[in-house]
């Protein structure tokens, strides 16, 4: 992961200043209502202006265990192999840069194709099998994995209670935002990428940049 193609953090940021990739209607882009801009303008000041942040092609996973980045802002499933590489690190919650406490989350759903032919009974018990499997075995795979369950649940075990990470992400919980409910967010974040990049690099304005996004995520077909 490099910063200057670091979507979620940047829609993270939008977030915080009340900003957001498409406007409430979902009907056209909002990255050029004046919250957006502020936001852009920032992102590009931090390597630029700033120099608080490191160059746009840089691992910063890789740069944060050699201990060339100081402060890492990241999804909470890094934590696991933090570990793993013995670093020494501490959570804490995602600071407010902007207007609101908001914090970046994305979940992850089941989905089932509906069958053309004779529905498998054998097929579709599986599924509902390992469905359960997963929702009986929430803290083992939050430990291992990072990533809590919306099932509330697991949320009281001690297992979890007691990692400072997990205890750290779910005091959260409150703030937790995630992306807009519309067929065109993943392609939206797709063109998203390389415009913040060449805002994060210097390439282009930040006022232009977000013009031309905006131009090109209205243009996407419904």
């Amino acid at each position: 992961m490099n910063p200057g193609r670091y979507t979620w953090g940047f829609h993270n940021l939008l977030w915080q200043n009340g900003a957001n990739i498409y406007a409430a209607d979902l009907k056209r882009a909002g990255v050029t209502d004046p919250a957006a801009l502020e936001v852009a303008e920032f992102w590009e000041a931090l390597p630029n202006q700033h120099k608080v942040a490191p160059p746009a092609n840089t691992n910063c996973r890789d740069a944060f265990i050699a201990g060339r980045l100081g402060m890492w802002i990241a999804g909470s499933w890094n934590f696991a192999g933090l570990r793993e590489a013995k670093v020494d690190f501490v959570a804490v919650p995602v600071p407010r840069l902007f207007k609101q406490a908001v914090v970046w989350a994305m979940p992850h759903q089941y989905t089932f194709p509906k069958p053309k032919g004779a529905a498998d009974r054998a097929r579709r018990d599986a599924a509902w099998a390992h469905v359960r499997w997963m929702t009986d075995n929430v803290a083992e795979w939050t430990l291992k994995a990072g990533q809590v369950s919306a099932s509330r649940k697991a949320h009281a075990d001690p297992r979890i209670t007691g990692d400072p990470v997990l205890r750290a992400l779910l005091a959260q919980a409150p703030s937790w935002q995630v992306g807009q409910p519309t067929p065109k967010r993943v392609a939206a974040e797709n063109i998203t990428r390389p415009v913040i990049e060449a805002i994060y690099t210097g390439q282009k304005p930040a006022k232009a940049a977000m013009e031309d996004l905006a131009r090109q995520i209205n243009a996407l077909p419904d």
